[in-house]
């Protein structure tokens, strides 16, 4: 058992190779070898110990420092690393909330900042009445470009292919309950990309550049009216080519591009240029579009079929009024066939009343006298109340007002709407009775418009 031990001894100490020293333990009983393992383990502990002590600040661990305590200095080393990790981590997790909840604090204000002025009204009310009344413009005003050119479009096609004035009413009122609430997202993912992309600036910082990325620009609606009118030319034309559209896409027909001369007497700009044509009766003017001198004409004869025309007319802007008053007048037109092209070359008027012949008129005020309609400026008359209509909601001169809708008869038994703003007193009035009304008559946007002042 000695002469083991002192194998051993040998062994632990020899610088002989790694093959002598494997052929050596293997030689030794099984509780040698565990004797050998356990040593090498201490050896191999007290390394790891003096390894640890140079870390130490100069703390000096025994060489029979034990493996459970050399574990625990290597645990203790590694849990206040992993401590220091997690309170750094503790520490990133507040900051990124107290940034996340001070960049909510802060959302209010920078969507104050962006949207300016009216800020209040766009946040608050159902309608915006320059959204109804402006539609593209109000939009290009808010630079949302792209919104107002696909709104600008549709309506484009609606006024050219549906030509029906109640659809674009509808459209328009549409985009006046929408527009406040597609602003508002459009103003909040502008928002969105103007923190993330500047995420180390302070709050006032992001206020100045959401006061400059949003507001209003005069510049973008001149922009944009110049882009109207060269997508506007440039969908007409395209329209006009595959036969689609009313007057608008004729006006765009190259194939009514040459300059007709004038084939008639007569004395130009005061009534028929000539009646040395084939004569069309009783017709009506349903659509009209000029481009310079030139005008072509959708003219609608008494079977109802539908034909355009040029005319070459000089006086074609009062020509082309005559549509509004069919109701009240006959009109005769005379044409000249050429090729595939039919020229208007004069025309006549008369009275449906007593079929009196006014064609020496050459005025809308002068055909509305002869009519019986009332001219423009202000009007006391005794009237008819026929009924009581639907009472509205207007905006004007960037004010809202209540209105109320009234028919009245004349004594040549002529209806006439009319619209009392803000009406005081009128709420007892009894359909069909006689009333002294003063009112005003003035040209909208569409047809002439008649607006109460008072109603005795």
């Amino acid at each position: 058992m000695n002469d083991s031990n002192n194998n051993f001894g040998v062994n632990l100490t020899s610088n002989t190779s790694q093959s002598n020293n494997t052929s050596n333990v293997n030689s030794i009983p099984i509780t040698q070898q565990n004797e050998i393992s356990h040593v090498n383990t201490k050896n191999f502990n007290s390394q790891v110990a003096n390894s640890y002590n140079t870390q130490m600040n100069g703390t000096i661990v025994n060489d029979n420092i034990s493996q459970p305590v050399v574990n625990s200095i290597l645990v203790d080393n590694i849990s206040s690393q992993q401590a220091e990790q997690s309170n750094q981590n503790l520490y990133n997790n507040i900051s990124f909330q107290q940034n996340y909840m001070s960049n909510q604090v802060n959302d209010d204000d920078l969507l104050k900042a962006f949207i300016g002025n009216n800020y209040e009204k766009i946040t608050t009310k159902s309608f915006n009445f320059a959204g109804f009344f402006l539609t593209s413009f109000y939009m290009f005003y808010r630079k949302m470009f792209l919104y107002a050119l696909l709104v600008f479009i549709v309506n484009l096609v609606i006024l050219n292919v549906i030509d029906q004035f109640i659809v674009t009413l509808v459209f328009n009122a549409i985009v006046g309950f929408t527009v406040n609430k597609i602003y508002l997202s459009y103003a909040k993912k502008k928002i969105d990309l103007i923190k993330v992309s500047n995420s180390q600036k302070s709050t006032e910082e992001l206020k100045s550049l959401c006061t400059e990325k949003g507001g209003t620009s005069g510049i973008q609606v001149v922009i944009g009216l110049i882009t109207e009118i060269v997508i506007a030319i440039i969908i007409l034309f395209v329209m006009a080519m595959i036969g689609v559209g009313g007057a608008l896409g004729n006006l765009f027909d190259l194939s009514n591009w040459n300059f007709i001369a004038n084939n008639g007497g007569g004395t130009p700009g005061t009534g028929p240029s000539s009646t040395n044509g084939t004569i069309l009766e009783n017709v009506s003017i349903n659509g009209y579009g000029c481009f310079g001198s030139k005008c072509n004409v959708t003219i609608i004869s008494s079977n109802g079929n539908s034909e355009d025309y040029t005319l070459s007319i000089n006086n074609s802007d009062f020509f082309n009024k005559l549509g509004d008053y069919k109701d009240y007048i006959k009109l005769n037109i005379y044409y000249n066939n050429k090729g595939n092209v039919k020229t208007i070359v004069g025309y006549k008027i008369f009275l449906k009343s007593n079929n009196e012949d006014i064609s020496n008129i050459s005025t809308e005020n002068e055909l509305r006298n002869k009519i019986g309609l009332y001219s423009l400026g202000m009007h006391t008359e005794t009237l008819t109340l026929r009924k009581i209509g639907i009472t509205g909601y207007g905006f004007a001169d960037n004010e809202s007002y209540i209105y109320t809708v009234y028919t009245f008869v004349d004594g040549k038994n002529i209806e006439y709407e009319m619209k009392y703003k803000n009406n005081n007193g009128s709420s007892n009035l009894v359909e069909g009775r006689k009333y002294s009304v003063t009112f005003e008559v003035s040209k909208g946007t569409f047809e002439y418009e008649y607006n109460i002042k008072s109603i005795n």
